[in-house]
């Protein structure tokens, strides 16, 4: 998965679309090839941060793509 800065500062994947905010634990495990219980665990750690909306957990997408790339987030 790769990033890009644009002008207006927002980051896109290299597609031009925007990228998204956050990921679903099943959307987050497919595009890193993670399990759901990697994830889960990396966030216990601190590693990634969680949201809860309603009956979903969010995976913060800074938060993976700085687990990914090996930034703080």
């Amino acid at each position: 998965m790769q990033f890009s800065s644009s002008v207006d500062g927002n980051t896109r994947l290299h597609t031009g679309a925007p990228a998204p905010l956050s990921y679903t634990l099943q959307d987050a495990s497919r595009v890193t090839g993670l399990s759901i219980a990697t994830l889960r665990r990396k966030e216990k750690e601190g590693a990634l941060r969680f949201y809860k909306v309603g009956f979903r957990t969010l995976v913060a997408a800074p938060s993976l793509h700085a687990l990914l790339t090996g930034e703080a987030a």
